[in-house]
């Protein structure tokens, strides 16, 4: 396999893996294809850095580029999510910073992906179009389910190039859960909205899915995840190492029971930080060494001891 495929099927498989701190799956999925369709040129496109290789300038080049294209994918991707009127102030804040992220993501494909074209282009090989390949894949159908507390507003069904897969979205702005739900057939998408249909008319007790939060605590420290999608069959279960840390799945029937567990977690780290345990000094204790030697006395002083052992006696 050619090592940039082998290098591009590395990185779409552990998007997942990667701590961003919100879901960003579906992102990511996007700010890579998007820094693989960037191409690496031949001369530097402008005489900037003058002291700087044609090398070293068609790096700034593509890195340029990359950055440039993971902020307009991130822009994109962030006018779908929020609900807020065009005006509001809120919007350019937020803006700023899914574009600062969008960057970020994107500079750390580009590192990975620039050794690789620049290995290609010294060999004189061409580039395989990697992109190309991606956007002829099948498209999927998917569906959303907005929680406000209690309240449940289920999307129906439309065509997406988002992987399969799902993820639980909290809208802090809005104060609401999006939980996105991602199938390959019609089919599969079909039976899946019509069990949440059921469940949101109160026809099942439960939703058709249950959630998780991830727990690893060592000595020093606790991290909690956001509430993440679990099969049905799963259970809460816990995991050892052998440096002591200790990793927990708390699996829960319903989101605002993962969320209220959540919450009393992160309180519970919050309380530990601002009041960290104070370990007592023990009091010295006098160590005797069993093998040590005891004084030896003279004839004489033995004697004089014995004299004043029968005298105290008396």
């Amino acid at each position: 396999m050619n090592p940039l495929k082998k290098l591009y099927n590395e990185l779409e498989n552990r998007i997942g893996e990667s701590q961003d701190e919100f879901p960003s799956r579906d992102l990511r999925h996007l700010i890579l294809n998007g820094v693989l369709r960037i191409h690496l040129g031949n001369k530097p496109r402008d005489n900037y850095f003058r002291k700087c290789s044609d090398t070293e300038m068609i790096r700034l080049d593509y890195f340029t580029d990359a950055s440039n294209i993971g902020s307009a994918i991130a822009k994109e991707y962030l006018e779908g999510k929020i609900v807020l009127p065009p005006d509001h102030f809120l919007r350019k804040i937020l803006r700023l910073g899914i574009q600062s992220i969008g960057q970020d993501i994107a500079r750390e494909y580009a590192f990975r992906i620039y050794p690789e074209l620049r290995q290609l282009k010294l060999e004189g090989k061409n580039v395989p179009e990697l992109p190309a390949e991606n956007t002829m894949r099948k498209r999927n159908f998917c569906f959303t389910v907005e929680t406000d507390r209690n309240i449940y507003e289920l999307s129906q069904i439309s065509r997406t190039d988002l992987p399969v897969g799902s993820n639980v979205f909290y809208d802090d702005i809005c104060e609401r859960h999006i939980e996105t739900f991602v199938f390959d057939s019609i089919e599969a998408a079909d039976v899946a909205h019509w069990n949440w249909d059921q469940f949101i008319h109160h026809e099942t007790a439960r939703p058709p899915v249950k959630y998780a939060v991830r727990l690893e605590s060592d000595a020093n420290e606790i991290s909690v995840s956001t509430v993440f999608h679990v099969d049905l069959f799963e259970k809460t279960h816990s995991e050892s190492s052998s440096d002591g840390s200790v990793v927990e799945w708390k699996i829960c029937n319903t989101l605002g029971e993962a969320e209220e567990f959540r919450q009393e977690k992160l309180k519970e780290r919050q309380h530990s930080e601002q009041n960290p345990a104070v370990s007592e000094t023990p009091i010295a204790e006098i160590q005797i060494d069993r093998h040590s030697k005891v004084p030896e006395f003279s004839p004489r002083e033995q004697r004089r001891n014995n004299r004043k052992n029968l005298s105290f006696s008396k």
